[in-house]
């Protein structure tokens, strides 16, 4: 008997030489590309969860980092899908990123495509039928979706059953772009645990990389909980020290100038 491979089939060697010459998307903070070993990667499902501020303003930083060029540590994306679940999307806060990055704050822009889901079930018909379909999100180099299940309701099955739809809509984006596209998400934590993202043990399973991110007053907690090649870990990244303004510095003579009409 004749065992015929399809076309598609090729050898574990040429795979891995594929990988290795796959660009990788550098966050923009060197600490969580530390733990992420070397930044976010193609091919692979990345879920945040915990914090929503902390989540989505890295979503969006991400949307304007894989607009640089490839060795800059960017995507050179021509265009990048954000799905905005959260109602979050801050334009004027990627245009101050684009000029620090020294990119065109209204080409930037341009080449985000922005679609709002205000519901589950627009977020359900976004993913898993819009985006999912050829045209959506073909030619994206980065897909964000922040909020993948914010407005999932713990207490109804069906939303579990629908979240099946989501993810099965996101893979097949990425079979159809052939690893061409990096996929990030976000969420919250479960109402009823400290650990646990919202959408349990299926979204779990479908995130290759799953990042807990803990939002403290003065530095972000990155745990990594899961990692096909890294075993979990956590590090800790202290925000900057807020800058007061100049301190108002009088001579000593001010203390002993007499007031008008008074005395020493």
């Amino acid at each position: 008997m004749v065992i015929r491979l399809s076309r598609r089939v090729k050898s574990a060697q040429i795979e891995l030489y594929r990988r290795q010459r796959l660009s990788w998307l550098r966050t923009g903070n060197e600490t969580l590309d530390q733990l992420l070993g070397g930044g976010v990667q193609p091919e692979v499902i990345h879920v945040f969860y915990g914090a929503p501020h902390a989540t989505t303003r890295l979503l969006q930083r991400l949307a304007v980092l894989a607009q640089l060029p490839k060795p800059d540590g960017g995507l050179n994306a021509d265009r990048v899908v954000y799905v905005d679940a959260e109602n979050s999307f801050d334009p004027y806060a990627l245009s101050q990123l684009a000029i620090e990055r020294h990119l065109d704050p209204r080409k930037a822009l341009q080449r985000i495509t922005l679609a709002r889901a205000f519901s589950w079930e627009q977020l359900v018909e976004l993913v898993a039928e819009k985006l999912a379909t050829p045209g959506g999100g073909d030619g994206a180099a980065l897909v964000c979706i922040a909020g993948i299940t914010s407005m999932l309701v713990p207490t109804e099955a069906r939303h579990y059953q629908q979240l099946l739809h989501v993810i099965a809509g996101i893979k097949r984006l990425i079979a159809r772009q052939e690893g061409q596209v990096t996929v990030v998400a976000s969420t919250r934590l479960h109402p009823h645990s400290a650990y646990r993202p919202l959408g349990g043990n299926i979204l779990c399973h479908f995130a290759s990389i799953l990042v807990r991110v803990v939002d403290h007053p003065k530095l972000v907690e990155y745990i990594l909980e899961r990692h096909p090649s890294r075993p979990p870990q956590r590090v800790l990244d202290f925000k900057p020290a807020q800058r007061r303004g100049p301190a108002k510095v009088r001579p000593l003579d001010h203390f002993f100038q007499v007031p008008p009409g008074g005395f020493l």
